[in-house]
């Protein structure tokens, strides 16, 4: 039977896998089983979550940043083929929830290549909860020239 996920539990089993909540603990960790993610430390208090949204523009995705969680969601806005579907290996959808282990800001949102990069800034101390007030952060308002 497949264990569901409890986040008031999550605490002590972050604490349990990473050997403490110290400095090299993962600040975020996935919710969803199976989340294909790469999350980089690109200095001190800066990391960066690299998702694969195939199929997804700008104005697709939204960014939710509130209550110790950080949520992706978002519809694809591409159109239907005409012909008759033989295979549907790309999602249409998009909902990913991580959730945060120590107070992570959203500081840029970028969106490449099928690649949706959330860069997270570490705030001072404090509980996750209180740190940061709920806010959607739109990805084409962060959306970096190219």
């Amino acid at each position: 039977m497949q264990e569901i996920f409890d986040p008031t539990r999550a605490g002590a089993a972050i604490e349990a896998r990473d050997g403490g909540a110290g400095p090299g603990a993962a600040p975020l960790i996935p919710c969803d089983a199976g989340t294909a993610y790469n999350f980089e430390r690109q200095g001190e208090g800066v990391y960066c979550l690299t998702l694969p949204v195939p199929g997804f523009d700008e104005d697709d995705v939204l960014v939710r940043a509130a209550g110790g969680t950080l949520r992706v969601t978002g519809a694809s806005s591409l159109v239907d083929p005409e012909g008759e579907v033989l295979h549907r290996g790309l999602a249409g959808r998009l909902g990913l929830t991580f959730l945060m282990t120590r107070p992570l800001d959203v500081a840029d949102v970028e969106l490449r290549c099928g690649l949706l990069r959330i860069w997270l800034r570490a705030q001072p101390g404090g509980a996750v909860e209180a740190a940061i007030p709920p806010r959607l952060i739109g990805v084409e308002a962060f959306a970096l020239a190219a």
